[in-house]
């Protein structure tokens, strides 16, 4: 027999020791260690202790995993419900008139002309001003010799700036409806898309959110919950 702090050799069944003084314990027959001070005491080595750690464990594994599946489930009801609110917002329109009801349309986004009335008068000022620049440029062309004149004249025609001179009003018409219509339909698609984008955005920033707090409200609590009950259950 060996002392458990010194390690030098005692006798038998030995209280103490005669070197450091410290207190000795061996086992005994029956598998048990005994403490020399209290020879009637006995710590049972057994592998209750062990098997009671390890159900602690697994079940205070269990208990968290619980509390994840409960975060799981408060962070699905909110995600419903905040898909529910928006789902008017989400909407696509068919026509420009249902822009703005939605919280992700902007304030003014007209950056194209949907009026073919007023793409018309537009191009018809643009004729306006291309003839009236011809008979000024004819006017002062008039003095010039017949063979100068043709040069200028087959310069001018294919010279940018004369494109809509010939162009009748009718032709001005339908080019300028079918740009309204062009620009209406890009306008509409360009209205739907960014009513996805920015709440498919909205939704990822709620959903990051929305997990953080669900944990904490459930983990984090379950935890100060617990610690509050042994504050109370070992308060002096």
């Amino acid at each position: 027999m060996y002392c458990n702090k010194c390690g030098k050799e005692l006798p038998a069944e030995s209280l103490f020791c005669p070197y450091c003084g410290e207190k000795q314990a061996f086992l005994g027959n029956d598998n048990t260690f005994t403490i020399g001070s209290n020879k009637g005491e006995s710590i049972q080595s057994t592998q209750t202790n062990d098997k009671t750690k390890a159900n602690s464990v697994a079940d205070e594994i269990i208990a968290n995993l619980k509390m994840v599946g409960l975060a799981i489930l408060l962070c699905t009801l909110y995600l419903g419900v905040f898909r529910i609110c928006h789902i008017n917002d989400t909407k696509h329109i068919t026509s420009f008139s249902g822009y703005g009801t939605s919280c992700y349309d902007e304030v003014d986004m007209r950056y194209y002309e949907t009026d073919w009335e007023k793409i018309y008068n537009k191009i018809k000022c643009k004729k306006d001003e291309q003839i009236l620049q011809r008979q000024i440029q004819d006017q002062q062309w008039a003095k010039s010799s017949p063979e100068m004149r043709k040069k200028l004249e087959a310069i001018r025609d294919g010279a940018p700036g004369s494109e809509l001179i010939n162009v009748s009003d009718e032709e001005l018409i339908r080019d300028a409806k079918k740009k309204a219509s062009e620009n209406l339909e890009y306008m509409i698609s360009l209205v739907n898309d960014r009513r996805d984008s920015r709440f498919r955005d909205d939704f990822i920033n709620h959903l990051k959110y929305s997990i953080l707090v669900s944990l904490a409200l459930t983990i984090f609590g379950r935890y100060l919950i617990k610690g509050i009950k042994w504050v109370a259950a070992n308060k002096t």
